[in-house]
């Protein structure tokens, strides 16, 4: 809500801590030019096992969708970590 004032348009929000490489902001970039308006809006959603730390715990948030493919939830789990005394 910060920016209302200033955006206009198809926009996206990054999370600063995390970077997930080149395409996930290319096919981002080609959804908001080509698909996005009131109606098609976007999340980039990631598995899991590709959003780990090797030095720590993670918080993600979980989404759930529906068989047509639109989100019903999200939901903030913490406290995700490897554990490595048993092999994960």
């Amino acid at each position: 809500m910060s920016a209302k004032d200033e955006v206009d348009g198809p926009f996206c929000v990054i999370n600063a801590d995390d970077f997930y490489g080149y395409d996930a902001f290319k096919k981002m970039a080609d959804f908001l030019s080509n698909e996005a308006d009131d109606k098609h809006m976007s999340l980039m959603g990631f598995e899991l096992g590709n959003t780990m730390s090797d030095y720590g715990y993670v918080s993600r948030g979980v989404c759930e969708v529906t068989n047509e493919g639109h989100m019903a939830s999200v939901t903030e789990r913490t406290n995700i970590y490897y554990d490595k005394e048993n092999n994960g």
